[in-house]
């Protein structure tokens, strides 16, 4: 936190100096296009998402070379007498880059150690999506080659539920890292609920879980289980999409979308029935192990 807040004054130091430069050092001539070049690197190195993995030659050296070309284009001399103003507009560009991605890194470094201190509290956690999809990948591919049954459950939160949970946290605090722990909250009680072969796995801004051997004749079943589990455990409610192969798709894109497209129809249950028929009696291969509940 404290390099984070370190670096970060030294790039908003560099930036208004920068943008003030003409007036405290008479003599320089800065071009219109260095400060919307300097703008967008820093804009791009600290709001893109995954802009840390974009490499410091490409972030710096693509803006410099457009400047230098815009310069040309505009007539704008860049050599002789002006050459010193141009190594200064190019150097400003680069040095922004460098100072943004400083910062971003240290940034990036925040949000993990956040997620990290999320994860201890709730003691559960979930990979993402690009970690877990070979694995769905798998996961469907063998239910093809045995015919046995897959099902696939998209869950996000209820924004109502969420609301009405934590009346006195503002509105914008439903995003970020509020709803990380309710999320984290929601891992833990499908964690306790579900098998240890079934996947689960951040999916955009929602839960992607995958579920061998379950049928459709037995999905809802889960699915009101999952939904009474995490309604007692966090006094959140879900909204859940489902979709199964074979009955629905035979292909996990076509599985994934239909499951996202009746997400967004259903609503969340006002009331649960009595608990129902746990997963245990539903039968599943030998190679499956059961979960402690």
């Amino acid at each position: 936190m404290d390099k984070l807040r370190y670096w970060f004054i030294i790039l908003t130091v560099w930036l208004v100096f920068l943008f003030n430069i003409e007036r405290l050092i008479r003599p320089v001539d800065i071009t219109k296009f260095t400060y919307f070049f300097v703008a967008a690197v820093a804009l791009v190195a600290l709001v893109v998402p995954g802009a840390q993995r974009i490499p410091v030659w490409l972030l710096t050296g693509v803006p410099s070379v457009l400047l230098i070309m815009l310069q040309i284009w505009f007539n704008d001399p860049v050599l002789g007498a002006e050459l010193p103003v141009t190594v200064t507009e190019i150097s400003s560009v680069v040095l922004t880059g460098l100072l943004a991605r400083r910062t971003n890194d240290h940034l990036h470094e925040f949000e993990e150690v956040v997620a990290k201190i999320i994860v201890n509290y709730v003691g559960s956690s979930a990979h993402t999506f690009d970690e877990e999809q070979s694995i769905m990948y798998k996961e469907l591919k063998r239910a093809r080659l045995y015919k046995r049954p897959l099902s696939i459950l998209t869950i996000k939160l209820s924004p109502d539920s969420l609301q009405l949970r934590l009346p006195h946290i503002l509105q914008q605090y439903k995003t970020g890292l509020l709803h990380q722990m309710a999320t984290a909250g929601v891992i833990e009680a499908l964690d306790h609920t579900l098998f240890e072969t079934d996947i689960i796995a951040y999916y955009k801004d929602k839960l992607l879980v995958v579920l061998p051997e379950l049928s459709a004749e037995n999905l809802d079943v889960v699915v009101q289980r999952v939904r009474q589990r995490v309604k007692t455990d966090t006094r959140l409610e879900l909204l859940v999409g489902q979709a199964n192969y074979p009955e629905d798709a035979v292909t996990f894109e076509t599985l994934l979308t239909i499951a996202t497209e009746r997400l967004d129809d259903v609503q969340p249950a006002e009331e649960q029935a009595p608990v129902a028929p746990s997963k245990e009696n539903i039968v599943l291969q030998p190679k499956t192990e059961q979960k402690t509940i």
